[in-house]
């Protein structure tokens, strides 16, 4: 603790010469770690929910419910899914990871979805 001793008097651990020193400027590299984790909260979770909603919609419209009650029962539980994985890509710790499920899982759920569709069509 920075100026504390615990005997009620104060104690100054750094000469002002490292007080002085101290940017309190962050890095570009912490500027680019949040901004990124900021975008892929709000993009992928925005995607992650789209391949998700697209992929249950399909997957319902396939197992005989109508495209509305499917579509509609797909778009509650992405409501609730949204802030899920926006909370989540700030809980993780590593942002490989994180670009990794959301991204990957977007991109999965969206081919998924689209063979699907695809065999319903044809």
């Amino acid at each position: 603790m920075d100026g504390y001793n615990g005997s009620g008097s104060t104690v100054c651990c750094r000469p002002p010469s490292a007080l002085l020193m101290k940017s309190n400027s962050p890095s570009f590299f912490v500027v680019f770690l949040v901004a990124t984790r900021v975008l892929v909260s709000v993009l992928g979770a925005y995607g992650f929910v789209w391949g998700f909603a697209a992929l249950a919609t399909a997957s319902l419209s396939a197992l005989g419910v109508g495209f509305h009650d499917a579509e509609t029962a797909a778009a509650i539980v992405a409501f609730l899914l949204f802030p899920l994985i926006f909370l989540w890509v700030f809980a993780v710790r590593s942002l490989s990871v994180v670009c990794a499920v959301v991204v990957g899982g977007a991109v999965l759920m969206v081919v998924g979805a689209w063979a699907i569709q695809h065999s319903l069509l044809v």
